[in-house]
């Protein structure tokens, strides 16, 4: 059950993320999530889950942005303080290593781990809900 996220290769300067963002809303697509990520040589991945990735990656590239999408896993979490640690405790305890997170709307956990359906078994059988759609965000 895992969800796709977009990855956009963005240059760092004044108004790129504003436009993005607007791009998507005249298109009546939702962020969901987001996490943006720069690098030394003045780029950056500008990560989102969206609620219509395929409609949006097609928007971002008929625009001339670089894009790709990946699986990640979207689960919620209660809204107490630990939650974050048992979860993620509860996967490095089961040898999965979790390559980065953020969190989403409404306290949905969206990560990249190194095996997507192991942890979602792991997580689903210890009462975790797992979406199955961006749109449940």
């Amino acid at each position: 059950m895992t969800i796709k996220e977009i990855s956009i290769f963005v240059q760092n300067k004044k108004g790129k993320l504003s436009a993005i963002s607007k791009l998507l809303g005249e298109e009546n697509i939702h962020i969901r999530g987001f996490t943006m990520a720069d690098t030394a040589e003045g780029y950056g991945i500008f990560r989102l889950v969206v609620d219509y990735n395929e409609k949006a990656k097609r928007i971002l590239k008929e625009n001339h942005y670089t894009v790709s999408d990946d699986d990640v896993l979207g689960i919620k979490i209660p809204d107490q303080a630990g939650a974050l640690s048992q979860v993620l405790d509860l996967l490095s305890n089961n040898g999965m290593n979790v390559e980065y997170l953020y969190i989403a709307a409404n306290s949905f956990l969206i990560m990249k781990v190194d095996d997507a359906l192991k942890a979602e078994k792991i997580l689903l059988a210890q009462g975790h809900k797992v979406i199955e759609n961006t749109l449940e965000i």
